[in-house]
């Protein structure tokens, strides 16, 4: 509960009293309803951050900026809408949900060189993590509260490797 320092008057006490106890529902309004709105996680659309999903275009470092800037803000969603996101390594960081819409690819970029070899810090060698190397699409190593979600297409380019 929020105090504040009230001096009465002797002029007269009951509209002094009602003036502050109007001021109190205003905090309290602000407290109730505009505060959890400002705290609200980080929402960004990778679009207005500089994304160009004409699927030719590497957007992996604008995609990677804005899921380093929500998990920065403690947690928010990176929104990939309206078109084919090529894209080389991402990597997802607590707190983030990657969120495609239905009309949203995230396409793997066909040059290997957009994935480098990454050292992952759970992984105990080759019978825990059958591959021929450490690339990756996307990598969520030592991350908690992560998601992604939505109903649009993630394609690994598979026909490329």
């Amino acid at each position: 509960m929020l105090l504040l320092p009230v001096q009465l008057t002797e002029a007269n006490p009951q509209s002094f009293l009602l003036e502050h106890l109007m001021k109190m529902k205003r905090i309290v309004l602000f407290f109730a309803i505009i505060a959890p709105c400002l705290l609200q996680a980080k929402d960004i659309d990778v679009r207005k951050a500089g994304a160009r999903p004409d699927g030719k275009t590497n957007c992996a470092a604008v995609i990677q900026k804005a899921i380093d800037e929500a998990s920065a803000a403690g947690g928010g969603r990176v929104t990939l809408s309206g078109g084919v996101f090529l894209s080389g390594a991402l990597t997802l960081k607590s707190g983030v949900e990657l969120f495609l819409d239905a009309s949203a690819t995230l396409l793997a970029s066909p040059r290997i060189e957009d994935f480098p070899v990454r050292e992952i810090k759970h992984c105990n060698g080759p019978e825990t993590f059958p591959r021929w190397s450490n690339r990756c699409f996307i990598l969520a190593d030592e991350a908690e509260n992560i998601a992604i979600s939505g109903r649009g297409t993630i394609d690994c380019n598979g026909d490329r490797y």
